[in-house]
């Protein structure tokens, strides 16, 4: 079955690596622990820089994102393959993600987080 995803979109630019996605000083939260998993899907994609990004992906003090979607660019998810980074992005409310580019490590865990789903993605010209 396709399964389509709409709403709001928070882009990104080309070569977004896993300290970006979540830096170290999360690391020591632990995903299998439910107050510990909200809490570091809070922090998802917090590594970005402000003056690029002025709008955090979760917003200060709150747990989800109103962004179901996200269009990364080319390789995305690049670095170590830090296996909190795609639990984050879904902790943090991540629906559905399109991209130029996976790195190959990345992709699988993305899809191996029961928050994150797989379907059919639309790109737009940005």
């Amino acid at each position: 079955m396709e399964v389509e995803f709409t709403g709001p979109v928070y882009v990104v630019k080309d070569n977004i690596d896993t300290d970006q996605i979540i830096p170290a000083q999360y690391l020591n939260l632990i995903p299998t622990i439910p107050d510990e998993y909200e809490k570091l899907g809070s922090y998802a994609l917090c590594g970005l820089p402000d003056a690029l990004y002025p709008e955090r992906f979760v917003p200060e003090g709150q747990m989800d994102t109103k962004y179901p979607i996200v269009i990364g660019g080319r390789n995305f998810g690049c670095g170590s393959s830090r296996e909190h980074a795609p639990i984050a992005m879904g902790a943090g409310g991540l629906q559905s993600r399109d991209r130029g580019e996976f790195r190959a490590h990345f992709l699988p865990q993305l899809r191996g987080d029961r928050r994150t789903l797989s379907g059919r993605f639309v790109r737009s010209p940005l």
